[in-house]
């Protein structure tokens, strides 16, 4: 089921396919440890699961394409999305959503801190790079140009 192009072969990826190549079942384990660990510190029961993480992500995504305009509304009687809603309860959801942790701050030096302004993401930004060097790479790739300028200032640089 794909369209050929001449060298490379475009096939239609679902978006979990394409999630699935980027994040593995370790950086799901990992961020569950962490959430787990920041619920524990803060007296609550930690009882996220890598499983939950990954529906947490479904959920987000989810709820980034069909917009209500309250996150609790997809979980209300009235305007309940069986596809949300069965997969996590509300409360559930809302407590990893605050307390979602990929690295252990404990293990982080101050001065690590102090030089990396992504540090508390940075476990996840590696293993989405290894992962990008892993996965095969067609020989003929575009790259669209910015349709609007960008008059900004870059925050990050890369290093």
């Amino acid at each position: 089921m794909g369209v050929s192009t001449g060298r490379v072969e475009l096939q239609k990826v679902l978006p979990l396919e394409m999630f699935l190549r980027y994040v593995s079942g370790d950086l799901l384990a990992v961020i569950a440890t962490c959430t787990n660990q920041r619920l524990a510190e803060q007296g609550k029961t930690p009882n996220v699961t890598p499983g939950d993480i990954f529906k947490f992500f479904g959920i987000c995504f989810y709820t980034s394409v069909i917009k209500f305009p309250w996150l609790r509304m997809y979980w209300s009687e009235k305007y309940r999305l069986p596809v949300v809603a069965d997969q996590m309860s509300r409360n559930k959801f809302f407590n990893i959503r605050a307390n979602l942790k990929v690295v252990d701050d404990n293990r982080v030096s101050e001065d690590h801190k102090q030089n990396d302004r992504l540090w508390k993401i940075r476990p996840l930004l590696d293993a989405i790079r290894q992962r990008c060097l892993q996965l095969d790479r067609p020989e003929a790739v575009a790259v669209d140009e910015q349709m609007i300028p960008f008059t900004g200032s870059p925050v990050f640089t890369c290093v």
